[in-house]
C-alpha cells in the first residue's frame, strides 16, 4: 500500500491502494475476498484489513497503558450482581 500525504488536512499520511481490474467497480473492495477476483483486488483487500487490524492493536495497547497509568480499574475483573 502507498501513502500520499494530504496538504490540507491534519491526516498526514493516507494508505493508497491502486486496483487494475476489468470487473472491479467503486467498493469492490469492501466485500469478502473470493477465490475467483484479480488477485490485485486480493493484494489490497489484504493490505486494507492488516493496516486496520493494526489501528485497533495500537489502540488496544494505548487504551491497556492509559488505564495502568491512571490506575483505572481492570473492568473485566469486576464482579457484578
Amino acid at each position: 500500500m502507498r501513502e500520499l500525504r494530504h496538504p490540507n488536512t491534519t491526516q498526514k499520511t493516507m494508505g493508497v491502494a491502486y486496483i487494475e481490474c476489468d470487473t472491479c467497480a467503486h467498493c469492490v473492495d469492501f466485500h469478502t475476498p473470493t477465490a475467483d477476483q484479480p488477485q490485485a483486488l486480493t493484494t489490497a483487500q489484504n493490505a486494507v484489513a492488516d493496516e486496520v487490524a493494526k489501528w485497533l492493536t495500537e489502540a488496544q495497547t494505548k487504551r491497556a497503558n492509559s488505564d495502568e497509568e491512571a490506575g483505572e480499574p481492570n473492568w473485566e475483573d469486576i464482579e457484578y450482581e
